[in-house]
């Protein structure tokens, strides 16, 4: 694993120190010095073997003008291969106009040699003989020089790309690990609320009322919707996103307890468009915004309150609300829009859910805490609309 984090790394550094068109020039001219190095001890070799004078800095010289051109065209012929590709996607589209290019390409090369050796080193070694033959072999350097920086191009590229991939990869899982870690946290989070002394108790006071009065259908429907409720959370915890109409039926399940406790203090609104009903949203994240309304806008007041939920489709997302009729949000909640948690722990569930809707979807989310007019608290929420069919493979690959 550490081998392939540091290669990355490296990856990294290089695409950074390569975003300056200064650097990217500084390495053709490197190249280009290198290469010229190169054949100037080549070239010093033939000379030695025929026993001609020559002189080192002059050879390297001549080197140097005989590749300025590939220093200086190099990097836009392979930006030009890379457009060319990029512009069809096809391979062979791209080989059949490189063909003709690299062969005129190769041509201007050839001639500007000619021009080189005649004009500027015309008594020189570089002075062409006048047979045909040196005119293809210089043709045919060009072509194979040609097509060599183009190779070295797609390599490099190819590399570079590869490493992105790594990473991208590597922040996916990352990214996984740390979902799936905030989704562990939710279900714990609403597991406690649902767990909680004051819940459990009251739900089997109501429970034990309803026996008292010889209402043993309500009583067992009560300890059936208490089982489900637990059971259906905690299987929550085998999957990223559900959809809104389970999300839903959890949420009444939870305020159909509640309304035991509260009785007829407890009124609910449940408004959502059937569009709506199919979309993925992220697991338990209804309960959690429909528990927190219940808890800090109606258990307060003695009149009790409503608790209102509503989901429709505009355009390409899905806007959830929760809201209630009670005291509203406090300031420092609505103004920083989430809080950590405080002793109790109360806030915690917001902080929890904005953080999943951030991993979940991105930019592409939203949640907003919002005064409601007359009194009380808004909870907006809105996700991309993604149909439950869309991803199963990454539901399949996020849990095995």
């Amino acid at each position: 694993m550490a081998p392939a984090v540091e290669s990355t790394k490296f990856a990294q550094d290089v695409e950074l120190w390569l975003a300056s068109p200064a650097r990217r020039a500084l390495v053709a001219a490197l190249l280009t010095a290198f290469v010229a190095g190169v054949t100037t001890l080549q070239v010093v070799e033939t000379l030695h073997s025929r026993n001609r004078n020559y002189e080192w800095d002059a050879l390297y010289l001549q080197q140097v003008c005989l590749w300025a051109p590939w220093g200086l065209l190099g990097g836009p012929l392979v930006y030009l291969a890379r457009w060319i590709f990029r512009a069809r996607r096809s391979w062979l589209f791209a080989a059949a106009l490189q063909v003709p290019l690299s062969v005129a390409v190769a041509f201007l090369f050839k001639r500007y040699e000619e021009v080189l050796a005649n004009v500027v080193f015309p008594d020189t070694w570089l002075a062409p003989s006048r047979q045909v033959g040196e005119a293809m072999f210089r043709f045919t350097r060009e072509l194979l020089v040609y097509w060599l920086v183009l190779a070295t191009g797609a390599a490099v590229y190819s590399f570079l790309r590869s490493q992105q991939e790594e990473r991208r990869a590597a922040e996916a899982r990352l990214r996984e690990a740390q979902l799936a870690g905030e989704v562990s946290r939710a279900q714990l989070d609403t597991l406690r609320s649902q767990l909680h002394p004051h819940f459990l108790f009251n739900a089997l006071h109501s429970v034990g009322g309803l026996v008292r009065a010889e209402e043993k259908q309500r009583a067992l429907a009560v300890l059936s919707s208490i089982a489900s409720l637990l059971r259906q959370t905690l299987d929550r915890a085998e999957a990223q996103e559900v959809t809104l109409a389970e999300e839903i039926e959890l949420a009444r399940r939870y305020l159909d307890i509640e309304r035991i406790r509260f009785g007829e203090r407890l009124a609910v609104e449940i408004e959502v468009e059937a569009e709506a009903e199919g979309a993925n949203v992220p697991a338990l994240f209804l309960l959690t915004l429909v528990e927190n309304a219940v808890r800090h806008g109606v258990a307060p007041r003695v009149e009790g309150g409503t608790i209102a939920v509503r989901a429709r489709v505009h355009g390409a997302r899905v806007e959830i609300v929760v809201e209630d009729d009670g005291p509203g949000i406090p300031e420092e909640v609505r103004i920083s829009g989430q809080r950590a948690t405080d002793a109790s722990g109360v806030h915690i569930g917001l902080a929890n859910t904005r953080r999943r809707l951030e991993l979940l979807y991105g930019a592409e989310q939203a949640l907003a805490l919002e005064q409601r007019n007359g009194g009380g608290a808004r909870v907006r929420v809105e996700v991309p609309l993604r149909p439950a069919s869309a991803f199963p493979a990454t539901q399949k690959a996020l849990h095995g």
